[in-house]
């Protein structure tokens, strides 16, 4: 568990060549990271604690760098993820070393966007962590995939976009599932259910909650979003807002 402050860093990894991402992509998530940490949504993590009864309290977002000079390793174009972590390793390494960025500690985390894909999740995004992706004795990280398959064609639209950018508001969605495991459970010995599910797979997708009218479910700092639930043990359900 990344107890009280994360400090997260995101690189957005694009290959020119490949495929661009949407004229608002990095807008939107940038701000989805500085809104997420003071929402009602991240208080619910609070009852998550370790065993010192410390808890998640905040995220800052720490970093923002975006690569277009590294060319995608071949095994981007002909598969899907399962064996990239030396890959992504070498890519967040060598932005965080340029940057001054420390890799070596839990309480940093680092997202990593590299705008490929050739597959699509059962959501038609596709957001991944594994142990073996997180830096040897440092920072845990998390991978999320740009929903298009073989560089083209987009994989599927959210049936709401209340920022007018499909894209993007599924890539939010994702980040927010993403997140709220990564600070939970860096290093897959922290929390999950007997099943083995984490704490953010609990809850379906699309969320039960979207208000058609603004085609989202959550305003923070007077932006919309449309988040994935998150599961709270004390209600023992599913929510958008602590307890």
């Amino acid at each position: 568990m990344i107890d009280n402050i994360a400090n997260v860093y995101l690189i957005f990894w694009i290959d020119p060549q490949y495929q661009e991402p949407t004229p608002q992509y990095i807008y939107l998530l940038t701000r989805f990271f500085q809104d997420v940490g003071s929402s009602p949504l991240y208080a619910n993590m609070l009852q998550y604690t370790d065993a010192q009864g410390r808890a998640p309290t905040g995220v800052h977002l720490s970093g923002i760098k975006t690569d277009r000079t590294t060319p995608f390793p071949d095994a981007f174009r002909t598969s899907i993820g399962s064996d990239w972590g030396a890959y992504l390793h070498k890519e967040i390494i060598k932005v965080a070393t340029s940057n001054g960025w420390d890799y070596h500690t839990a309480h940093n985390l680092f997202f990593l966007f590299p705008i490929v894909s050739n597959g699509c999740g059962a959501h038609g995004y596709l957001g991944d962590r594994s142990d073996e992706q997180n830096l040897q004795h440092g920072s845990p990280i998390a991978d999320v995939y740009y929903p298009y398959a073989n560089g083209q064609e987009q994989c599927v639209d959210a049936p709401q976009s209340p920022n007018h950018d499909h894209i993007s508001d599924i890539a939010m969605g994702i980040a927010s599932h993403e997140l709220m495991e990564a600070v939970s459970d860096p290093y897959l010995i922290g929390w999950s259910d007997q099943n083995g599910n984490e704490m953010a797979d609990k809850c379906p997708l699309p969320p039960a909650t979207i208000d058609l009218q603004i085609a989202g479910n959550v305003t923070w700092h007077g932006n919309l979003y449309l988040i994935q639930e998150e599961w709270d043990n004390q209600r023992q359900g599913c929510v958008l807002e602590g307890p």
